[in-house]
């Protein structure tokens, strides 16, 4: 897709505005930034290198320990790709947005327009920068990022129910831009957890589901998907994500955290987790380095 300079121009200056600012954060930046600063948990470790993570998105009074926890453990580089469901989750579609920086309280947010080129080209994604309008999944995520990597540039992707042939060739073409963007680009899959009347229902499902995003089986989370009356909506996000993992030979996922926020008369359960994943090369030099230290003494 070609624009004129002047189209490029008038892309650039129309800014996405925040949809759940006030609402799911403060909408004073101020506030906000503190409020991010008290979520982010200093980790007991040092942070590592994670080519994929699952990240929730909610009210921060719901998920705001879990994004806490998830970003504060993992290195954040410059470029994030952020997968996020479509509210209407039987429709096929897939969309991207190459230009449109994203407003929030205190600044904005660059789009990596380079990465978004080429996932573009190679992913089957349409460019559609109004598709993001009424997002927020993807905007919960970024006053955490911008706090904890003030140069970081976006690619926002927004999914529904796709095929999973189109899901393999999409997680085949982040794994080929991770390869070549290497330890400078993070792939986040937005997704929720299981919605019922019955709570007990919600954390059996959720508790497969872990298991599932635990062994990296991508496929099988895509077919647990399949079933929307029961499964979450961002499944297919999720299971793109982790075919991802796979692809990078992400073999070993750390649960962050995982919340179940109980029924009521006027809202159903539902469950929230965040995992991040970490490619086998990375633990080997890790061991490497321990095994090494530990010669010296």
């Amino acid at each position: 897709m070609w624009f004129t300079r002047d189209s490029l121009e008038e892309r650039l200056e129309d800014e996405r505005a925040p949809m759940v600012a006030g609402n799911f954060y403060p909408a004073d930046a101020d506030l906000l930034r503190q409020q991010v600063h008290s979520l982010v948990a200093a980790p007991a470790h040092a942070t590592w290198q994670a080519p994929v993570v699952i990240a929730p998105y909610a009210h921060y009074d719901l998920v705001g320990d879990l994004l806490g926890k998830l970003y504060g453990a993992v290195t954040l580089p410059e470029v994030v790709v952020l997968l996020s469901p479509a509210e209407v989750r039987l429709r096929r579609i897939s969309q991207i947005s190459s230009y449109r920086p994203w407003r929030i309280p205190g600044g904005s947010v660059a789009i990596a327009s380079d990465v978004a080129e080429s996932l573009r080209d190679v992913g089957l994604l349409s460019e559609s920068p109004g598709a993001f309008d009424d997002e927020c999944a993807i905007e919960t995520q970024l006053p955490f990022l911008t706090t904890l990597n003030a140069r970081v540039r976006i690619v926002p992707v927004r999914l529904g129910n796709l095929p999973w042939p189109t899901c393999v060739r999409l997680a085949q073409s982040l794994s080929d831009l991770a390869a070549q963007y290497r330890r400078r680009l993070l792939i986040i899959g937005l997704t929720n957890l299981h919605r019922h009347s019955d709570s007990a229902f919600v954390r059996r499902q959720d508790t497969f589901l872990s298991e599932l995003i635990a062994q990296v089986d991508s496929k099988a989370v895509y077919h647990l998907g399949a079933r929307p009356k029961e499964a979450p909506a961002g499944l297919c996000a999720a299971a793109i994500a982790l075919h991802t993992a796979e692809l990078l030979d992400a073999i070993s996922a750390y649960q962050h955290g995982y919340r179940l926020t109980p029924a009521s008369r006027s809202k159903p359960a539902m469950g929230y987790g965040a995992w991040s994943f970490r490619e086998r090369i990375t633990e080997r030099i890790e061991a490497l380095t321990s095994s090494e230290s530990s010669a010296e003494y």
